[in-house]
Order: C-alpha cells, then sequence, then structure tokens
C-alpha cells in the first residue's frame, strides 16, 4: 500500500502532520502543525488526513492572498483589543481578592481549564461558534474571505489564550509579560487603542 502524504504513525494511532509555508510562519505563530486523527484504521486516516490536507492547503494559500493592509487591520484590531484584556486583569487582580467569596487558586485552576479548551481548537482548527462570532465582530465591516476568519478566530483564541494566562499570573503573585508573539510588547499601562468611545462592540464584549 502506498504512503499518504502528511499521514504519520505513531504507536496504534495514525496523526497528521504538515509543515507551516515558511513565508507563513509569522502570521500562523508556528512552523508545524500535528493533531491525531483518532483513529488507528489506515483508510480512515488516510480519508482524513486528504480532507485535511485540501482545507488547509486552501487556507494557507487564502492567507498568502490576503493583503499586507488587511493583516495588519486585523492584527491591530486583536492588539488593541488584548490591551483592553491587560487593563481589565489588573483590575480583577485588585479587586477581587478582597472579596471572601473568591478563592484565588479555584479562579486560577478554572483559567487554566479554559487555556486547554482554546489551545484544543486551535490544535484542531475547528472553532466554536462563540469564538467565530467574536471573530466576525472583530472584523467588522471588512466582509472577510474565509482565510480571514479563519486568521481572526486564531488571533482571539491566542490572545484568550494569553489573557487568561496573564491573570493567573496576575492573581497568583507572578506576574509574567504576553508569551505570544503577536502581543509581545503589549503592557497594560500603555493603550494605543481607540479613542474615548469608540471601540468595537467585539472590544467591549472580549473578556474571560
Amino acid at each position: 500500500m502506498g504512503t499518504t502524504s502528511r499521514l504519520v504513525r505513531r504507536g496504534a494511532v495514525f496523526y497528521f502532520r504538515m509543515s507551516v509555508p515558511r513565508r507563513l510562519v509569522v502570521r500562523v505563530g508556528r512552523s508545524e502543525l500535528s493533531l491525531s486523527l483518532r483513529t488507528g484504521c489506515r483508510y480512515a486516516a488516510t480519508h482524513k488526513c486528504r480532507a485535511l490536507s485540501i482545507t488547509l492547503d486552501r487556507y494557507f494559500l487564502g492567507l498568502e492572498r490576503m493583503t499586507k493592509t488587511t493583516i495588519e487591520q486585523i492584527n491591530d484590531r486583536l492588539w488593541r483589543c488584548f490591551q483592553n484584556c491587560l487593563n481589565r486583569n489588573e483590575e480583577i487582580a485588585a479587586i477581587c481578592p478582597g472579596d471572601p467569596v473568591f478563592d484565588i487558586y479555584t479562579e486560577a485552576q478554572g483559567l487554566s481549564e479554559r487555556v486547554k479548551g482554546y489551545q484544543e481548537q486551535l490544535r484542531s482548527r475547528v472553532y466554536s461558534n462563540a469564538i467565530q462570532d467574536e471573530a466576525r465582530e472583530l472584523l467588522g465591516a471588512f466582509r472577510p474571505a474565509a482565510s480571514a476568519l479563519q486568521h481572526a478566530c486564531r488571533g482571539v483564541l491566542r490572545a484568550r489564550t494569553d489573557s487568561a494566562q496573564h491573570l493567573v499570573g496576575e492573581l497568583t503573585g507572578e506576574p509574567q509579560a504576553p508569551r505570544d508573539a503577536m502581543f509581545v510588547g503589549v503592557t497594560a499601562d500603555d493603550f494605543r487603542g481607540s479613542p474615548a468611545g469608540s471601540s468595537t462592540p467585539w472590544e467591549r464584549r472580549f473578556g474571560l
């Protein structure tokens, strides 16, 4: 039986594995994609692998065709929304610990569980309706192609992941700078967002 491109076997389970086009590594945030196909049957794994390959090849082609301006606009909106999250995190960390019913470590554990859910969506590229809705609000009047919506969904998840990890650090007394390359350099006291009153519904709603 011939081999199938991007299909690998680890033990009893098949995995999909592909390299991100080098020119898109910075945009995507990683150089390789790997996820379990959750089957040990080569026939089923082959069909899943081919379907994923078609979907991702189209996504990367669309991402390459997106104009630099569009990418920058989406990323700038994500940057500003993430900035709002850091400001919000600091307010929570300053106010909530004084509440007698607020348990810091229970909250931190809950946030860590949410991060796992966000990371699973990033790995599988299967986005919840809530994440897709937030991405569409973020894009606003862009009327985006599928590739732009995919990029926005991943950006929302990356922002949520880093924001949750930042809040855990604030609550537990171990503050940390943003980990995600998209948000490096963002600080809670250096907001460069829109003028007062001009935030989008997505910016106002974004949070944990």
